[in-house]
């Protein structure tokens, strides 16, 4: 082919280190005018991964569909709507062909393998197969490796005493034709497998790791068990509040709930349903995708019968009012809270009640109230005891929260020493305990609002351009607007 372009066109050089790549991708689009942008482009290359093949195709396959089509300018654009999931035609058939070459073995492994995704375990597919490990390891590295090239191997790890081997397919697109090979009664059988393997294979971390409580999640709704599926994208979405990543941790939990709703009524599925909603709570904030969680999660627990974690529903709904300034309001919810926690018996939420009568008794100007409030709540508080056990529960620590209230309630109360030091103790143990929402919270009302009060310029704005930095790298929302 060389010697044919070279006859054609002259000496020149042919670069073919430069093909497979997001230069050719970029070559190939503007080599005619084209107004297509960059998530276009990002997702072309993500399909064809920059093989030459892959990228004609796709985009000839696209350009005679009408995904893509020319302007009255002669501009290539976007049509309404782009499919990227039909394979074309001339890049599936040489797929197929690489494919049907090899034994029926190998097929089988690469169809196993294609339903965990583009990166798969070699024992997983060994243990769902019913195959030695040694010898699945062998046909995928000695064969569809070194000889087919169509995967290859990337890393060895260890879950405890288990080796974990880990492949990728060479190009999505093979796992693609693989997978869409599969009737959808294998796809139920294997997904299930897949999944079974998996949860035993990872144990308890397959609940506190989100990437696995997802991967989990997805293999038992395509195995048509809706139940586990569910159970797996609330795992995955609280994990995800707890982190502070909530716009995931809202993606999880809202499909979880869609799915949890074809489910037959029970007493499972409204627990089940009580605790998704706690989370998008807590992941929603105060606004009214907040208060509509846990007005529902109100009813939940009163259908239930789960007293304390109905405390825990009103002092969260006390919050909602309290940030639309309806201050009796919340006064009242968390007044109910408090005597309900009583009556329960559990220290932890009539601690965190007391927080929340501290905050609201504040803002209404009743400061030695507040300062009794808070006062219990932090002779209760131990960090190591109760700090992960408060952000499980709410989204962040009310014991660090109830010191940097304190803080600004000493000062108006007339003791600024006492006022400093509560705040420096609070910064101090927010950012030792490293939980982004809940340094934030400390950083506004011990930093900003105390310094604010104080009339020293110079730490508001330092402790503000500190809150900023923060918000603006955990996407913090709700602190980016005081």
């Amino acid at each position: 082919m060389i010697n044919e372009f070279q006859r054609l066109f002259g000496d020149i050089e042919i670069s073919l280190g430069q093909a497979d790549s997001r230069e050719f991708v970029k070559a190939l689009l503007d080599s005619e005018p084209n107004q297509l942008g960059v998530s276009f482009r990002q997702l072309l290359f993500q399909r064809s991964h920059g093989n030459p093949l892959f990228t004609i195709e796709l985009l000839r396959g696209m350009q005679e569909r009408g995904d893509v089509v020319q302007d009255q300018s002669g501009y290539w654009i976007e049509g309404e709507s782009l499919d990227w999931e039909t394979m074309p035609a001339r890049v599936e058939a040489v797929i197929a062909e690489r494919i049907d070459r090899l034994a029926p073995p190998l097929q089988t492994a690469l169809q196993a393998a294609s339903v965990q995704g583009v990166e798969f375990y070699a024992e997983v597919v060994a243990k769902v197969l019913g195959t030695d490990e040694r010898e699945t390891v062998q046909r995928l590295s000695s064969e569809l490796d070194r000889r087919h090239r169509l995967i290859h191997a990337q890393a060895i790890e260890r879950l405890g005493s288990q080796r974990i081997s880990s492949y990728r397919f060479r190009h999505s697109m093979f796992q693609k034709y693989l997978y869409d090979r599969l009737d959808p009664v294998e796809r139920s059988y294997l997904h299930e497998d897949v999944g079974c393997v998996l949860e035993d294979l990872y144990g308890d971390q397959a609940q506190e790791t989100t990437a696995i409580a997802v991967q989990l999640a997805r293999h038992y709704q395509e195995a048509n068990i809706p139940e586990k599926a569910v159970q797996y994208l609330y795992h995955a979405g609280e994990k995800a509040v707890q982190l502070s990543a909530y716009q995931e941790g809202i993606a999880h939990l809202t499909r979880g709930l869609e799915l949890l709703h074809t489910l037959p009524e029970s007493v499972e599925r409204d627990e089940l349903e009580l605790l998704i909603q706690l989370s998008l709570g807590k992941a929603w904030l105060p606004g009214s995708e907040c208060k509509t969680a846990y007005t529902r999660a109100r009813e939940l627990c009163l259908k239930l019968g789960k007293t304390t974690w109905l405390c825990r529903v009103l002092g969260e709904l006390s919050i909602y009012h309290y940030v639309r300034v309806e201050y009796h309001k919340a006064r009242e919810l968390e007044e109910e809270a408090l005597h309900m926690a009583h009556q329960s018996g559990d220290e932890l939420m009539v601690a965190i009640s007391h927080w929340y009568l501290g905050f609201v008794s504040f803002a209404l100007g009743e400061f030695t109230t507040a300062r009794d409030h808070f006062e219990r709540t932090i002779a209760f508080y131990d960090p190591q005891k109760h700090h992960h056990s408060i952000v499980v529960l709410r989204g962040s620590d009310a014991g660090t929260s109830a010191m940097s209230y304190m803080a600004c309630c000493l000062w108006c109360l007339g003791y600024p020493d006492q006022a400093m030091k509560y705040s420096q103790e609070s910064l101090s143990l927010a950012q030792e305990l490293d939980h982004a929402f809940s340094i934030a919270d400390v950083l506004v009302f011990g930093g900003c609002i105390l310094n604010a009060m104080r009339r020293d310029w110079l730490a508001l704005n330092q402790y503000a351009e500190q809150m900023v930095d923060l918000a603006t790298e955990k996407k913090l929302h709700l602190w980016m607007n005081c």
